[in-house]
């Protein structure tokens, strides 16, 4: 620590020129970037942080590394990385860290998080006051702390939400937006963006990050499954406006979650959801053949098939082919044969009127095609089978083999 002090507080460290790369001779931005990571790396986890008592002398070298930083331009398609790797960013990750021990420090005493966060404000504020077409690493890291924040000092980060998303400064609110994509979502921080606005502002404007709305339109699907959000609400609506692209975003997602510990009604929403879609879909100029696709991910969720879920996979079921989804679709229909074959038996047929598979991997879809002949749907098989035969040549040996040992009539 004294010879980060020591380097730090000698004028010829800043005022010294070194030849670009020349014979690799270190630069001054190697070293406050070292300086940065290893105060980082020593806050970050309490069983390998230095010593509490050094916490106030980390502080004013992390602070030096701040005002001597110099400000780096903008990088819109992807402001995590930048940030992630400028001598401003490195010094604002350790500032972050530096805090969070701080906090954690201060509960483990007994000390509470207000006086705490006290010791830490002024400098956040001095930061944040920056962001104003300028600073945009702080403005990318914070967003992506921004569940960090609200640990440290709700009451700040409800107060200054705004400032962290500035609307009146498109360019920090993109990385801003960039670097929330990376951030953990809560519902209290979910209500501040809302009841702030910057959800909204987040869907009018254009974004060059890909991940920061693909991840803008999970936060509003992970709200809408906790019930804060309806399926014609404005947010959800918005997703509807985008297009095919963030529909299937929003597919993607409630995929990715199909295995969580899901109440009834949240299942309900997104089936409410792959209804919405079709209804969608059905009014678009073109079929949207790669999102009707997405929602065949989503048959997990089905039951039984009923009416309704018969109605929602004849809706996606001649696209499934497009992504190379007809097994996963084949062994859903084997899951929910016993259920209703009959509507198993016309799912089956719609599917294959547009595509036929050239493989069955695992013998799926021998094996459902046997469920259907011994409930008694022959007829229906051997349809079936006569459709598949060009794409896989077994198939009618296979239901000749059926027959034989199906029992006699």
């Amino acid at each position: 620590m004294a010879f980060f002090a020591e380097c730090l507080a000698d004028i010829s460290f800043w005022t010294s020129q070194v030849e670009d790369n020349i014979n690799l001779l270190p630069t001054r931005s190697w070293m406050t970037s070292l300086i940065a990571g290893f105060l980082e790396a020593a806050t970050k986890t309490d069983e390998t942080a230095y010593p509490p008592d050094l916490l106030p002398r980390g502080w004013e070298l992390i602070k030096i590394l701040l005002a001597r930083a110099e400000d780096e331009p903008a990088n819109l398609t992807d402001p995590m990385t930048r940030a992630l790797n400028t001598e401003k960013g490195r010094a604002i990750g350790a500032m972050y860290n530096h805090a969070l021990r701080v906090c954690r420090v201060a509960q483990k005493n007994g000390t509470s998080l207000d006086q705490a966060w006290a010791t830490l404000e002024p400098t956040f504020e001095s930061e944040l006051a920056k962001c104003r077409d300028a600073n945009f690493d702080f403005s990318t890291l914070s967003a992506s702390y921004i569940a960090n924040l609200d640990y440290m000092s709700h009451n700040w980060l409800a107060a200054n939400v705004k400032r962290l998303f500035p609307v009146d400064y498109p360019i920090n609110l993109k990385v801003a937006l960039g670097g929330l994509a990376y951030a953990t979502p809560t519902r209290v921080i979910y209500g501040l963006l809302v009841s702030n606005g910057i959800l909204d502002a987040a869907f009018r404007t254009e974004l060059e990050d890909r991940s920061s709305k693909e991840r803008i339109v999970e936060w509003v699907c992970l709200a809408y499954l906790w019930g804060d959000e309806a399926l014609e609400a404005p947010l959800m609506a918005h997703i509807f406006a985008g297009g095919s692209d963030d529909l299937q975003n929003a597919s993607e997602f409630f995929w990715q979650v199909r295995r969580q510990d899901l109440t009834s009604d949240q299942v309900e929403r997104v089936l409410a959801f792959w209804a919405k879609c079709l209804e969608w879909a059905n009014g678009q100029p073109e079929v949207p053949t790669k999102l009707l696709s997405s929602l065949g991910r989503l048959a997990p969720y089905v039951h039984a098939l009923d009416d309704r879920a018969k109605n929602l996979l004849l809706g996606i079921v001649p696209y499934v082919h497009a992504d190379y989804s007809t097994h996963q679709m084949i062994e859903e229909f084997d899951r929910l044969v016993d259920t209703n074959p009959q509507a198993t038996v016309e799912l089956l047929q719609r599917m294959f009127e547009v595509g036929t598979p050239n493989y069955d991997m695992d013998d799926k879809l021998k094996s459902l095609l046997k469920k259907l002949n011994d409930l008694g749907y022959r007829a229906d098989v051997l349809h079936i089978v006569e459709k598949l035969r060009k794409t896989l040549p077994g198939m009618l040996d296979f239901y000749k083999q059926l027959v034989a040992q199906s029992p006699k009539e």
